[in-house]
Formats: C-alpha cells, structure tokens, sequence
C-alpha cells in the first residue's frame, strides 16, 4: 500500500500561515523540567524527540485542526488535501503519522488533522504531548482548531456554532484543575479576533454560522442534564429550567472538550477557536434520533467550512 507523499520540502517557503494579528510564536513551554529530558518518550502519540524524527514528520506545519474520532481526524485530511489540490503521489492512502492507537494524525501539506477522544481527559493527554511535539519541530508559527459535534439550544440543527467564550458546568470562563491536591484554576480565553473571523467568512459564504458560548461539560449525560441516562436525581422541570438559564446566558451549545482545549492553548500561548456543528436542539429532547446520514452531512459542511476558511486565510498551498 502506497502512503501519502506530500511535497515537504516545498512547504517552508510556499506557506504563510494564518496572516492576521493573532499569529503568535509558539512560546517556551511552562516547563522547565523538559531541559532535563535526554529524550521524551511520547507515550500516548508512539512518539519520541531523538534523531529529528519529530522534525521529518512535522515540519512545515502550521495550522492543527481537532476533532473526536480517527474517522473524521482522516476525513478532514483527505478533503483538504482535495480541496486545497495538495500534491500526492497517485493511489495514495492516509499515513498516521501516531504511532500508537490511542490518538492519529494525519497530514495535508501544512495542516495537521488529529484525534483526540471523548472529553477533557482525553483531549487534554493529546494537548500536552502534540504541543511538546510541535516545540521539538522546531515549529514557530501554529494556530489550533477545534472542529466537533455539539447539542445545541435554542439554535436550528445543522448550526455552526463558533465559539465566543468556554464557560464551565458553574457558568464560570475557568478549567479547574487538581495538582498536588490544589485547585488551580486557568481561564478558557480563546483568540476573540480568530472567531470573529470564522463568524464574518461563513456569513458572508452562506453558511449556517452564528457566534454564541458554548458550555463544556464533565459528561454526556447527567452534566448536560440529560433525562435519559442510567441515573438521573432531577424533574423534568428542573433540566428545562436549567436549560433555559443556560440559553439566557448567551449558551448555544454544549459538549465536552472545549474547556481543556481553550485553557490550554491560552496558557501555552497558541491562537485557538472552536467551532461545532449541532446535531440536535437540546430544548426540545434529550436523545441524537436524526439518521447517520444526516449525521455525515452536517459533519461534512462543518469541514467544508473550516476547510474554505483555511484557505481563504493561508497562502501558497500546492
């Protein structure tokens, strides 16, 4: 089986990356302890920092786009690589460039796609090693995406929500984390200018696009104040109460990855947005009933979308 062979050594000087002012240097890593490290061993990626093999893999790389599953980590990168008419050799098929099945990565030219699970958690473990990974490249320039599925509320199906602002189950714009059995808290800002950008661009090309806050929850099912799970200690009348207060505060969407992704990216220093399509509106029900096709269909405009926007802000991809 042929591998995807794309036209590395033309990337350097062919790209310019995301061109407006939230275009930052990736910075120095909070860690001083990683100077220490004789190699680090990328567990959960099958990846190691020793004989440039992180820089044959990624370099070039400037923009990384997130989502849930490995399927649609590929499906995105197979688009792009259509839409953006990215030289590979014939009958290729996708590289994973991880090397171990808990996370993929699959490269379009200078547009990394990955997985990264269900939740904060899972999402979180992929964060700390693909950002270390992207340092020992020798990576200057990067920006971060986040590209998933959402409930919405109070907004049509088929919604592309971008978001403004990450608030927590508390309606608070914080992750908490426990470290060393202290609570630290680090806020959930993401690139304001960034979203304002996504919301302007697929406005003005038709697509389904609105800016609103997004909710992140621990679960699906109890933090999302949902009645169908195995437990459920609430009324009816409370979850639409809730849910209610959460539309009045500006929320249309939930999910549960958005908290770990924005408080990371902005303490490490990376531009970041957030954008989910909406499968469902979560005022009106609790369960996802709509067909896997049109399923597909909505995740698809989503990448269609991002996709446009990429190209509409990068330069020179071939």
């Amino acid at each position: 089986t042929s591998i995807v062979s794309l036209e590395y050594e033309d990337i350097d000087c062919a790209t310019h990356g995301m061109v407006h002012e939230y275009e930052r240097l990736l910075q120095d890593l909070p860690n001083p302890h990683l100077q220490a490290l004789d190699v680090d061993h990328l567990y959960h990626l099958g990846l190691t920092n020793d004989r440039g093999c992180l820089e044959e893999l990624l370099r070039g790389i400037e923009v990384v786009v997130m989502g849930g599953s490995r399927i649609r980590a590929m499906n995105f990168a197979l688009e792009t690589i259509k839409r953006l008419e990215i030289k590979v050799q014939n009958d290729a098929t996708m590289e994973d460039l991880s090397r171990s099945e808990r996370y993929s990565m699959y490269r379009a030219g200078p547009i990394l796609a990955v997985s990264h699970g269900i939740g904060n958690s899972s999402i979180s473990i992929v964060l700390h090693e693909l950002t270390k990974a992207l340092k020992y490249a020798g990576l200057r320039k990067i920006t971060f995406f986040r590209l998933g599925t959402s409930g919405g509320l109070g907004v049509s199906p088929g919604s592309l929500v971008v978001t403004e602002e990450v608030l927590n189950g508390s309606f608070e714009p914080f992750l908490t984390k426990i470290v060393l059995g202290k609570k630290v808290r680090r806020s959930t800002k993401l690139s304001s200018q960034l979203s304002l950008e996504l919301v302007k661009f697929g406005s003005q090309r038709g697509y389904p696009v609105l800016l609103g806050k997004t909710m992140c929850a621990d679960d699906f099912y109890e933090g999302q104040a949902r009645l169908d799970g195995a437990i459920c200690e609430f009324s009816e009348n409370d979850r639409s109460e809730y849910l209610k207060n959460c539309h009045e505060r500006g929320i249309r969407n939930m999910e549960m990855e958005s908290l770990e992704f924005a408080a990371f990216c902005h303490h490490v220093g990376i531009p970041s947005a957030v954008v989910c399509v909406t499968l469902l509106d979560r005022m009106q029900g609790d369960q996802v009933t709509v067909d896997k096709e049109e399923i597909t269909s909505r995740i698809e405009q989503s990448i269609d979308f991002l996709i446009d926007f990429i190209q509409e802000y990068t330069q020179g991809v071939s």
